[in-house]
Order: C-alpha cells, then structure tokens, then sequence
C-alpha cells in the first residue's frame, strides 16, 4: 500500500518540470480548498487549471485531500472566527450583522439540528478568503524552500551514481 501511495505522489509531482509551477499549483490548491465558496471548489480547480495554468491533478488531490468531511468544519469555523474578529478590528461587527435572504432561511433550516445561535455570512466570506490567503501565501516559501532542497538532493545522488557507475567501466 505504501509503494502505491508512493508511486501515485511521485507521479504526481513528476508531472512539473519546474519547482514554481509544481509549489504555485500546491498553493492554488490549498487557497480552493480553505476557500468559503463551499459548493464551488470542484469548478475552481478546472477554473484555475485552466486560467492559471496549474496542474491539475495535483491540485484536485491537494483539494480533496485538505476539504474532506472530517477537517470541513474546523477549517469554517476558523473561516468564520477570523472573519468575525478582523469585522470587530475594523469596527464593522454591527454594520454587517444582517445575512442575505438565502443565508438566512438556510440558518433558519439547520439551526435546531446544528445549535447555530449567530452566523455572519460576511464574517465566513472574508474570513474565509483572509485565512485561505494568508495560509497559501504563506505555504509558498517554505514548500518552495523544501521542493529545491529535494531536487538539490535528487541531482547530487544522481550525480554521485553516475560518477560511480563510470569508475567501475
């Protein structure tokens, strides 16, 4: 199980010849995936597959494996707790309590089984674009930085082979 696991990454990230594009479509993917546009993930990734040039694969497997049905609800309930206290920073918390029609019978529907008392359909959007930008944004230097490290380590071991392999003849 290990080797296939293995197999399918490296097929994965093989799949890039550059380490830009390879750490640009990671961090494409983690943005969609904390993304609050809840329904519309599967769209943005053959969205910006196809704007931004990103590779596909990786970052559907990227997607679906950060937004899953178990890590969902941390994940909007940091979206919503951030977006909750930059709306109280910046002195919008009474201006944008009001939620939109649709927002609202839906919290109407789901508030006896879930025990929603407050939700701010603003305080989710912009909390969950924030932490989606700050989180991928933040991911690019250090999987950059952990990319070229392996491509270095990958190039001296191949390096160090065929030197080997050329003493022996």
């Amino acid at each position: 199980m290990t080797s296939l696991v293995n197999k399918t990454l490296h097929k994965l990230f093989m799949l890039e010849a550059s380490p830009e594009r390879l750490v640009f479509s990671l961090c494409v993917g983690m943005y969609i995936a904390i993304s609050p546009f809840i329904f519309l993930h599967t769209g943005m990734i053959f969205l910006c597959a196809w704007l931004f040039d990103v590779n596909f694969p990786l970052t559907f497997a990227v997607v679906h494996t950060v937004n899953n049905p178990w890590t969902m609800l941390p994940i909007y309930s940091a979206a919503h707790a951030v977006g909750s206290l930059v709306l109280a920073y910046c002195g919008f918390a009474g201006c944008l309590q009001g939620n939109p029609q649709m927002v609202e019978n839906l919290i109407c529907y789901v508030r006896p089984y879930c025990h929603v008392d407050f939700f701010s359909f603003w305080a989710f959007m912009i909390g969950g674009n924030l932490l989606a930008l700050f989180i991928s944004g933040m991911l690019y230097p250090i999987i950059m930085r952990i990319i070229v490290r392996t491509n270095q380590e990958n190039i001296n071991s191949v390096i160090v082979q065929k030197h080997e392999n050329y003493c022996e003849k």
